[in-house]
C-alpha cells in the first residue's frame, strides 16, 4: 500500500482497436507507459490522480527507447 493506503490494482476494459494503438504510439513518443497515458487522461477529466503517479516507475534499463 501506499502512504494513503490506497494500494494499487489491475484493471482491465475492452477499448476501440485504434484508440489502443492511438493511446500506444503517444506513449511510444513520449517514452512512457500506457498506464501514465491513461492516468494523465484522469486527472485531465478531474479524477483525483496524485502527480506523483504521472511519471514512468520502470527502471531505466527496462528497453524502453525513448523518442522511438
Amino acid at each position: 500500500m501506499d502512504e494513503t493506503g490506497a494500494g494499487e490494482t489491475m484493471m482491465s476494459l475492452k477499448v476501440p482497436t485504434q484508440l489502443r494503438d492511438e493511446i500506444r504510439a503517444k506513449a511510444i513518443k513520449e517514452g512512457v507507459t500506457l498506464r501514465v497515458i491513461v492516468l494523465r487522461a484522469l486527472k485531465a477529466a478531474g479524477f483525483d490522480v496524485d502527480d506523483a503517479e504521472l511519471s514512468d516507475r520502470r527502471p531505466a534499463h527496462s528497453g524502453r527507447r525513448k523518442g522511438s
